[in-house]
């Protein structure tokens, strides 16, 4: 099941990317490539924390964009950004240029989540956030927000990488696992045997020493 869902994702990304602003306010299907065109709206820049990546801690960037002809507002995930080693809460906006942009993602009904400890704080300009939806997104900010968003993989902005988990890891994960408990079932008999064939022979020698 995991599997031909991971290829029939693998066969939708490799269609040809559709204008953001033609499936109006309906929820493309996750992971269709799109493009959007528009104009950055820096000033209610969020971030995903505690997002490491290759042992450093970081967060995702999340920065809305007006778009063209419709109006409407797309949230998009930029990329990860390394955290400031000095002060964790010290964000930094990347370069946003003014004017029409283009960027090019795939649809995420929802990035990937983490468990969140305590009371979410709440959406402001600029928070640093554990999770995020688009329907509290709209409602925080005001702004006419989509009900997805575009996980960029157009050339980053300086300072952003870009490192999304792919499609097939939960297919791949499970086979690892499967082998992993298929490794320890084999090895768990293989000790249950020679235990088993050393108390038989203990108890055989036992015997015999108690004839003699």
């Amino acid at each position: 099941m995991r599997e031909e869902q991971a290829r029939q994702l693998q066969l939708r990304q490799a269609q040809t990317a559709t204008d953001a602003v033609s499936f109006g306010l309906s929820m493309p299907e996750d992971y269709t490539p799109v493009f959007a065109e528009g104009e950055w709206l820096p000033e209610w820049t969020v971030y995903l924390d505690n997002r490491p990546l290759a042992g450093i801690s970081g967060r995702i960037v999340l920065m809305p964009m007006r778009l063209k002809l419709s109006g409407n507002v797309l949230l998009i995930a930029r990329g990860w950004q390394a955290r400031d080693p000095k002060d964790r809460l010290h964000v930094t906006i990347p370069p946003a240029p003014a004017g029409l942009v283009r960027v090019s993602g795939f649809v995420r009904h929802q990035l990937d989540r983490v468990l969140q400890l305590g009371e979410a704080p709440a959406v402001t300009q600029g928070a640093l956030l554990q999770n995020l939806d688009t329907a509290t997104f709209r409602q925080a900010s005001g702004l006419p927000v989509l009900p997805w968003v575009l996980q960029q993989t157009s050339e980053p902005s300086a300072g952003l990488q870009l490192h999304w988990s792919s499609v097939g890891n939960g297919a791949e994960r499970n086979r690892a696992y499967a082998w992993q408990w298929l490794a320890l079932s084999a090895l768990s008999l293989i000790f249950f045997a020679i235990f088993t064939i050393r108390i038989h022979d203990s108890t055989i020698q036992h015997r015999k020493s108690g004839s003699e």
